[in-house]
């Protein structure tokens, strides 16, 4: 069929619309949270810890654009999933501290058998050390053990399992050597923390058995174009932004959740987030 100059402009503005409409969707539902379900090979991993469902929740961003419902419908999702441990990866408010308690609140719906852990994010530090302190308060007030460069043991089915999570990487400092300093240099570990290219620093600072990962931080994007990939990612959540990649030059993985708020009330191609991992040997 010959396409004249009209039905070509006819068909440009038929395809604009659709955009704007498809756009306009999309913006309602930045708070339609999808559930991630995914089965994680991870070698070494001890027999006990075969069929271990990890919940993950990142980057609530409580503020202006992120109200308690839309946080509460999230986090209702994750609780019926039923996991076995909880890992929140930081970014619990946007700006204001004062919002943490309630955020917290919320989040206590989760009571996983082997318990909620959490690490910080960067606007978890927006509020300044005072701001990010009321954040860990209102956290540990409900249960969530928030690890700043610390370590924890766990008994789970005859084995331990070991978590590290790591302090936010721009307002705060890093720490392996603290952090891991606890941790048997073959014990098996899962690794948490905000910023997911932390990854790669934490490659050639460290050793052990650090099968995994997981990290926060990138939203994803937010706004995503097939075959473009996302518009705009921001700094440590650019190399593994989304999803199950392994780590660079090693036999590790970093998970990398597209969180449950935003920082602009729109996604594109990017839904909202929170996930279920089961863990699998290999």
């Amino acid at each position: 069929m010959q396409l004249t100059r009209r039905r070509f402009l006819q068909m440009a503005g038929i395809g604009a619309s659709a955009s704007l409409v498809g756009g306009l969707r999309v913006y309602h539902n930045a708070y339609q949270t999808v559930v991630e379900r995914l089965e994680v090979p991870l070698p070494g991993l001890p027999p006990g810890l075969e069929g271990l469902r990890i919940g993950l929740m990142a980057d609530l961003h409580a503020g202006a654009t992120m109200q308690p419902s839309h946080i509460r419908a999230a986090t209702q999702l994750l609780a019926q999933e039923q996991p076995d441990i909880v890992f929140h990866l930081g970014d619990f408010i946007e700006s204001d501290s004062a919002l943490a308690p309630a955020c917290a609140d919320i989040l206590s719906i989760l009571t996983p058998v082997h318990g909620s852990f959490a690490v910080l994010g960067n606007h978890d530090y927006w509020a300044g050390h005072r701001g990010m302190a009321k954040v860990r308060q209102a956290l540990e007030a409900q249960g969530i053990d928030a690890l700043v460069n610390e370590s924890r043991s766990l008994s789970i089915n005859g084995e331990t399992l070991y978590l590290a999570g790591l302090a936010e990487y721009f307002h705060d400092t890093p720490s392996p050597d603290k952090t891991f300093a606890g941790v048997p240099n073959q014990g098996f570990t899962l690794t948490l923390v905000h910023e997911p290219d932390y990854a790669d620093i934490l490659a050639r600072e460290t050793g052990g058995l650090l099968p995994l990962q997981l990290s926060g931080h990138s939203h994803g994007g937010q706004v995503k174009f097939p075959l473009l990939g996302a518009l705009v990612l921001p700094p440590m959540g650019r190399r593994y932004p989304e999803g199950l990649a392994r780590v660079q030059g090693t036999e590790r993985q970093v998970y990398t959740t597209r969180g449950v708020g935003h920082v602009m009330p729109m996604r594109l191609g990017c839904p909202p987030e929170v996930t279920l991992l089961t863990l699998r040997g290999v």
